[in-house]
């Protein structure tokens, strides 16, 4: 007698929508990011550990033949300021050609002490051409995905490991619609809503996406 009752709360169950789930590794998860490995053109390699660097100080991670200061550094401007050595270990003799390294959107960087620092993730797309026997030291600053840990900004020194590339959805959406505008330094909202995604919690996403849309709408658009 009670049967059509309990068909009709398990079809209202079954109907809901699912609630938005933290990722691992992103706010207070204490659990590694979970994602694809990044693959490398056959001999380039990325020298780890990274280390950690004042955002504000790029001449520590300056390639010689560099005379113009490199500020700010490559990708979002975030709280996770680290130097990337790419190198190429081919016979610039026997074998010319040099190859294009792209660090793609989603790339994670966890810190040998993860459960004390932040983990970065990068959300823009960064591409380098780098020549056989060639070293390149690369300054980048991603954005944090573990705002309650400690943040490396202007504390040099923090051991770091190229993590997965996280994919996401909504996550993509995001790189979708910010991908024409440069974001000008100090604008955070593409970061914040990154991270707010990673955290799960659906109200805090939607604050977060109509905050980067506002703050859209005073971005110039990225040179061609």
């Amino acid at each position: 007698m009670h049967r059509p009752a309990i068909f009709a709360i398990a079809l209202a169950s079954s109907a809901a929508p699912a609630a938005a789930q933290q990722l691992r590794g992103f706010g207070s998860s204490t659990a590694v990011t979970v994602g694809e490995p990044w693959v490398l053109p056959k001999g380039v390699t990325v020298l780890e550990p990274l280390v950690s660097q004042n955002m504000f100080d790029s001449e520590n991670c300056k390639n010689a033949d560099e005379k113009e200061q490199r500020n700010p550094p490559a990708g979002e401007t975030g709280l996770v300021t680290l130097c990337l050595p790419i190198r190429y270990e081919r016979d610039p003799f026997s074998d010319p050609i040099p190859h294009t390294v792209t660090i793609p959107q989603g790339l994670t960087f966890i810190p040998e002490d993860r459960l004390k620092y932040q983990s970065g993730f990068n959300v823009r797309k960064i591409t380098v051409i780098i020549k056989p026997g060639q070293t390149i030291l690369l300054p980048i600053s991603v954005t944090c995905i573990n705002p309650n840990r400690k943040s490396n900004t202007n504390l040099p020194g923090v051991f770091y490991k190229i993590g997965p590339i996280v994919k996401n959805k909504q996550m993509e959406e995001v790189f979708q619609m910010t991908a024409k505008y440069e974001i000008p330094f100090y604008d955070s909202a593409l970061g914040n809503a990154i991270s707010t995604i990673g955290r799960g919690n659906k109200s805090q996403i939607a604050t977060a996406m109509d905050i980067l849309r506002a703050h859209m709408e005073t971005w110039p658009l990225a040179k061609p």
